[in-house]
């Protein structure tokens, strides 16, 4: 009985901590924006724009992968599902379950999986630099 009421009580506390304070709007803590991409080059401009530290940190990166649920990775610096203009923001507490994305983020790798249940979509990048653009 105490474990049940120790779980309600942490999800009460998640919930409440993840509401925006504009209705309708979740709150983001990443929110990671594909701003351009070099075509000769392979090389993509992401901002990862981060709420919660007030920081923004451009990242150089070059595809390495793409996957989509269900199917072969393929390889490539030209294979990844993004787009300029493509943001990902993940969620503390998502609309639904199936509002699902994961950045993993490490110093020369940078990882999306993304999308609905049956429907994910993932992608692999190398870093080439990351540098901070805004304290």
């Amino acid at each position: 009985m105490k474990k049940i009421l120790l779980i309600l009580t942490l999800a009460i506390f998640i919930i409440s901590c993840s509401k925006s304070n504009e209705p309708g709007k979740e709150k983001d803590n990443d929110v990671f924006i594909f701003s351009s991409y070099d075509d000769s080059s392979g090389v993509w401009t992401i901002i990862r724009d981060n709420i919660y530290e007030h920081t923004k940190t451009e990242i150089k990166a070059i595809c390495v992968a793409y996957k989509s649920e269900g199917n072969d990775f393929i390889r490539g610096k030209n294979v990844c599902d993004k787009h300029v203009g493509s943001r990902v923001s993940i969620h503390l507490l998502p609309k639904s379950p199936y509002d699902y994305a994961s950045v993993n983020l490490y110093p020369d790798e940078l990882f999306f999986n993304e999308g609905k249940e049956g429907q994910r979509v993932f992608n692999s990048f190398k870093v080439l630099s990351a540098k901070l653009i805004s304290p």
